[in-house]
């Protein structure tokens, strides 16, 4: 992500990935990697099955650890 800006610049799938791609020399201080983890919205919100779902506990499971 650039500083100063809400939205990423480019998505990766790894970090040494994302790592690789900054920039150097004097505009590499405006950029950082930020880690953001994915989350089922949409599977929480509207899926009838989420209480009995073996992937939703499993993903809940994880987020309180």
């Amino acid at each position: 992500m650039k500083k100063g800006n809400k939205r990423a610049i480019k998505l990766y799938d790894s970090e040494t990935q994302a790592e690789a791609s900054l920039p150097t020399g004097i505009t590499a201080k405006n950029y950082f990697v930020e880690y953001r983890k994915g989350e089922s919205k949409r599977c929480a919100d509207y899926c009838n099955a989420f209480p009995f779902c073996t992937q939703a506990q499993q993903e809940q499971k994880a987020q309180t650890q």
